[in-house]
C-alpha cells in the first residue's frame, strides 16, 4: 500500500511539474482548440439553418453594405442604420478583417477567437493572485468550459463576444496600475453595446472602493495629494468617461432612429423610466423582490447555471462581482426569457468577466480564511494536539498538492466539468442534412439583387443582398419568395424591421398559400417542402421533388 501511495505521489509531483512549467504553452493550445471547435460547430450550425436574420443577419449585412456601398451599416431586418438601435461602434475595428473575406462565416469564426482569448488575461490574473502557473491555467480551463461563454458563442454572431477578453484584461492592468493600457481597453469595452458605459462606471466606482482608506486618510491630509493618485484619480476619470459615454450613445441613437430612446421600456412594469425604477425600489422593495425571481424556477435556474461552475466563490468577493450590476440587476428583474436564459445567448456576455474575476478573489478569500491561526486553533484535534497549522504552513500554502490551493481547484475543475457535460451547447450539435443542402442550392439560384422575401434562418445566406427581406410586407412587391414549410419560421409572425405603415407584415403561412391561389406568385422550385416563388410565373416548376 505504501509503494501505491509513494507511486502515485512521484505521478502527482511530476504532472504538478509539467503543468507548472509548460503552463503557457498548454494555455495556447486551449485557446486554439476553443477557437478551432467552435469555430467548426458554429459553421456547421449555419450550413444547417440555424442562424437568424435578427443576429447574424443584421451584423453581416451591416457589415457588407458598409464595405461595398459605403452604407454607414445598414440592413434590412431593421431597415435602417443599425446604430438606431445599438451603438455598437467597434465593428468599425471590425472591417479589415470583414474585408479579407466578407462572409458571415468570417464573424463566426471572429467569435469563437476573440472569445478564447479572454482565457489570457483570466490566466494572468488568476496566476497573479495565486502566486503559481497552475491556478492561471485551471482558471483559463474553467473559462473555456464555462458553459454561459459556450453559449455566447453557439448564438450567432454579436459584437459583445469582445466583451469578455476587453474587460477582463482592462480589470488585469487596473489591478497592475498600467492606466494607460486600461483605459485603452476600457473604451473599446464601451463601443462594444450601448449598456456597457454603464458596466464601466460601476468599475470606476469599484476602484474608489478598493482606495476608500487611502480616499479617507489622504482627504484628511492633502486633498492635492489625494488627486495626484493614479488609482483614485483613474477611478474618477472611469465613472466621468462611462457616464459621458452613456449619454452621448443614448443621444446619437435618438438622433438617428428620429425619436427619443429609452432603453428602459422593457421593464415598463417598473415604471419605464430610471427615475420611476429608481423610485420602485425605494416603495416597492416587495414587489421588487418578486419581480426578481419571477418566474421562480428560472430565474434560480439562472443563478445556479451562471455560479455553479465556479462553486459560487464569486459570492466571497462582492465588490468585483457588483461591477455587473447595470445588467446582472435587469436581467433579474427582466421578464423577458431571453435576458435570464444562462445558455443560448449573448447576454451572459456582459457578467462573465466579473463572475470570474469574483470567483478568483473567492479562492483567494478561502485560501486566507483557512490560514488563519484562529481557526487553525478553533479546529486543534484534541487527542494529538496537532493542528491544521502544523499542516499547512502559511507561506507555502501555494506551493503543494496537499495544500487547501489545490483541493480548491480541484473541486472546480469538477464542478466546471459537471456543468459542461450537461449544459454545453455542443451536446445539440446540428447535422446538415440533405433538406439543408438543397434548401443552400435554391438559395444560390436566386439572381443577385432581385427583391426576395425569406424566413428568419434563411436571411443570413442571403445577407449580402441588399433587396432581401426576412419578412413578407404586403406593401412590398417582391421579385421571388423563398420559404421553408418545413421550419418553423414559416409559421410565426415576424418581429424583424422598423415599418411606418398602418399594415403589419404578416407569416408566410397565411399569405403563400393566397398569393399562389390568386396567380401572383407561381412556384418556381419546390423541393422537400421548400418552395421559391417567382412573381408572374405561370408554367410548372422547374425541379419539383418530395422526398418520402
Amino acid at each position: 500500500m505504501n509503494r501505491v501511495r509513494s507511486r502515485i505521489m512521484v505521478l502527482q509531483n511530476l504532472l504538478l511539474e509539467f503543468v507548472e512549467t509548460k503552463a503557457r504553452y498548454l494555455l495556447y493550445l486551449f485557446v486554439a482548440m476553443y477557437t478551432v471547435a467552435f469555430s467548426y460547430f458554429t459553421v456547421v450550425k449555419h450550413f444547417a439553418f440555424q442562424t437568424y436574420a435578427g443576429d447574424l443577419g443584421i451584423f453581416e449585412q451591416s457589415l457588407w453594405s458598409t464595405l461595398k456601398y459605403g452604407l454607414f451599416f445598414y440592413n434590412t431586418p431593421e431597415l435602417s442604420v443599425h446604430f438606431a438601435y445599438h451603438f455598437d461602434p467597434i465593428l468599425y475595428l471590425l472591417l479589415p478583417v470583414y474585408s479579407i473575406y466578407p462572409s458571415p462565416l468570417t464573424l463566426l469564426v471572429l467569435q469563437s477567437f476573440f472569445l478564447s482569448l479572454g482565457a489570457i488575461p483570466i490566466f494572468w490574473l488568476a496566476r497573479e493572485e495565486m502566486g503559481n502557473d497552475r491556478s492561471g491555467l485551471v482558471f483559463a480551463t474553467l473559462y473555456l468550459l464555462y458553459p454561459p461563454l459556450q453559449g455566447v458563442n453557439w448564438y450567432d454572431f454579436h459584437p459583445e463576444c469582445l466583451f469578455p477578453v476587453l474587460m477582463i484584461a482592462a480589470f488585469y492592468y487596473f489591478r497592475k496600475g498600467k492606466f494607460v493600457r486600461y483605459f485603452i481597453l476600457i473604451v473599446l469595452a464601451m463601443m462594444c453595446k450601448e449598456i456597457i458605459p454603464l458596466i464601466i462606471v460601476f468599475m470606476g466606482i469599484y476602484g474608489l472602493w478598493i482606495n476608500r482608506k487611502k480616499i479617507l486618510a489622504l482627504s484628511i491630509l492633502n486633498v492635492k495629494q489625494l488627486l495626484m493618485d493614479k488609482g483614485i484619480i483613474s477611478s474618477i476619470l472611469t465613472v466621468i468617461a462611462g457616464s459621458a459615454w452613456y449619454i452621448q450613445a443614448g443621444r446619437i441613437i435618438s438622433s438617428l432612429r428620429g425619436g427619443a430612446y429609452n432603453p428602459f421600456n422593457t421593464w415598463f412594469y417598473l415604471g419605464g423610466n430610471i427615475q420611476d425604477i429608481f423610485l420602485s425600489f425605494i416603495t416597492k422593495p416587495l414587489y421588487i423582490l418578486q419581480i426578481a425571481f419571477t418566474p421562480f424556477y428560472s430565474k434560480i435556474f439562472y443563478l445556479l447555471v451562471l455560479f455553479g461552475p465556479l462553486a459560487f466563490l464569486s459570492f466571497l468577493n462582492l465588490p468585483s462581482l457588483l461591477i455587473s450590476i447595470p445588467w446582472l440587476a435587469p436581467s433579474m428583474l427582466s421578464l423577458l426569457p431571453n435576458h435570464y436564459q444562462p445558455v443560448g445567448f449573448q447576454y451572459p456576455a456582459l457578467l462573465i468577466p466579473f463572475i470570474f474575476i469574483s470567483a478568483i478573489y473567492g479562492t483567494k478569500t478561502v485560501i486566507l480564511m483557512i490560514e488563519n491561526p484562529r481557526l487553525q486553533a478553533f479546529l486543534k484535534n484534541p487527542i494529538t494536539g496537532r493542528t491544521i497549522k502544523n499542516r499547512y504552513t502559511p507561506g507555502k500554502v501555494l506551493q503543494s498538492i496537499n495544500k487547501p490551493l489545490d483541493s480548491i481547484l480541484i473541486l472546480l475543475l469538477v464542478c466546471s466539468i459537471t456543468f459542461f457535460l450537461i449544459l454545453s451547447p455542443i451536446g445539440t450539435f446540428p447535422n446538415v442534412t440533405f433538406h439543408d443542402k438543397a434548401l443552400e442550392m435554391v438559395v444560390n439560384t436566386i439572381p443577385p439583387h432581385s427583391s426576395v422575401a425569406t424566413q428568419n434562418e434563411i436571411f443570413p445566406h442571403l445577407s449580402h443582398n441588399l433587396n432581401a427581406y426576412p419578412v413578407y410586407h404586403p406593401i412590398f412587391e417582391y421579385e421571388y419568395i423563398l420559404v421553408d414549410k418545413t421550419s418553423i419560421y414559416y409559421y410565426l409572425p415576424p418581429i424583424y424591421g422598423k415599418y411606418s405603415s398602418p399594415v403589419l407584415p404578416v407569416a408566410f403561412s397565411l399569405v403563400v398559400p393566397e398569393l399562389i391561389d390568386n396567380g401572383t406568385y407561381g412556384v418556381l422550385i419546390s423541393i422537400d417542402g421548400i418552395m421559391l416563388l417567382k412573381r408572374g410565373y405561370t408554367g410548372q416548376p422547374i425541379i419539383n421533388l418530395t422526398l418520402l
